[in-house]
């Protein structure tokens, strides 16, 4: 079958290549569901794998080179093991894995049924594989940081995949201001923010727009631990006895080294030190709260109703989608290595 693959830990252009002559999965074993891939959109998860940026946590399993990369897909059933009974055969489905998933990037997929859920009709292929992931982390996002009706909120990184979906699940949970970061201020207005800066031309931590009001709450998609030091240091956020919330989507930096065990350390002891600190001076601090992107319970069927009610727009890049081919997969990593998505970016594996 065709594949994409990852023959070391490395560069998109020096360790990916598209094969036409890859093995097939062989028939899934139980609790598993073989697809017929259609569209795989990319992930912050799937280009740390590839580069081996944490690798001392995330690589291949059993260390087996070459691997397949990507994790969330749309498609359609091919077969299933005996015990799976929710899909058959030819079901138009969207499919997801852990935070360690692999292996989409191909014609055939093997995923496990808990991280499977039929596509909405309303949904093309190229559209499904984008909500497989970013979109219901936005939706836990939004929960997370307790967002209710009439908050202000402040969103770091408007535009990206978290971000575009985002904006529209605070507006549809009638929060009463959104104020955001973006150099993409139409698409941002589009999707429900009062206020774009774009931070290219101003320091959004000194825009009258974000410190005239102190924030309920503020999510940040783009910057890290800088985003908390500035919230703090500026007032940008209500303290904790006030209600204020800080929840970190990107928690020390977007780009991530840990190759062993100090490095581990090094990014997670800043993490606790904020949660203990913002809950002892309440007064002054907001509640920090850290977000771990992976699939909760029913979190990404109950996204898929509301796509199916109407409350989301599935937001591409405007160069989605790439082509199935070296280039076309180089293209997408180094587009999502670079931070330049403005939407979820999505590679076409097959026609619709």
């Amino acid at each position: 079958m065709k594949a994409a693959q990852v023959k070391a830990f490395g560069l998109p252009s020096e360790v990916l290549n598209v094969s036409d002559s890859v093995d097939p999965p062989s028939a899934p074993i139980p609790d598993h569901v073989l697809i017929r891939v259609h569209a795989v959109s990319l992930s912050p998860s799937d280009y740390r794998m590839l580069t081996g940026a944490g690798d001392l946590i995330k690589k291949p399993p059993h260390n087996k080179w070459p691997y397949i990369p990507g994790g969330d897909l749309s498609g359609v059933v091919e077969q299933v093991a005996p015990n799976v009974t929710r899909f058959k055969p030819g079901d138009h489905v969207i499919g997801t894995w852990d935070a360690f998933g692999i292996g989409a990037l191909a014609e055939l997929a093997v995923v496990h049924q808990k991280f499977v859920e039929l596509k909405p009709p309303k949904l093309s292929f190229l559209e499904a594989a984008a909500v497989a992931d970013s979109a219901a982390n936005a939706l836990l996002a939004v929960e997370d940081a307790r967002v209710k009706a009439g908050d202000r909120v402040l969103v770091l990184g408007g535009s990206g995949g978290v971000g575009t979906s985002l904006l529209q699940l605070l507006r549809r949970a009638d929060v009463s201001h959104i104020v955001t970061t973006s150099t993409d201020k139409p698409l941002c207005k589009q999707l429900g923010a009062d206020v774009v800066i774009n931070y290219k031309e101003v320091d959004w931590w000194k825009a009258p727009e974000v410190t005239e009001q102190a924030f309920d709450v503020m999510i940040d998609c783009a910057e890290g631990s800088s985003a908390w030091r500035k919230a703090l240091e500026h007032g940008i956020v209500k303290s904790r006895k006030e209600g204020g919330r800080f929840l970190a989507v990107v928690v020390n930096e977007w780009h991530i080294e840990i190759h062993n065990c100090w490095q581990m350390l090094s990014w997670f002891l800043p993490v606790v030190r904020r949660v203990i600190a913002s809950r002892c001076l309440g007064s002054v601090s907001p509640t920090y709260t850290m977000m771990f992107p992976a699939p909760r319970g029913d979190s990404n069927r109950r996204l898929l109703d509301i796509v199916e009610e109407g409350g989301l727009k599935v937001v591409l890049d405007p160069e989605s989608p790439h082509s199935f081919t070296t280039k076309g997969v180089h293209d997408a990593f180094d587009k999502m290595i670079a931070r330049k998505g403005h939407g979820k970016i999505v590679v076409s594996i097959r026609d619709e």
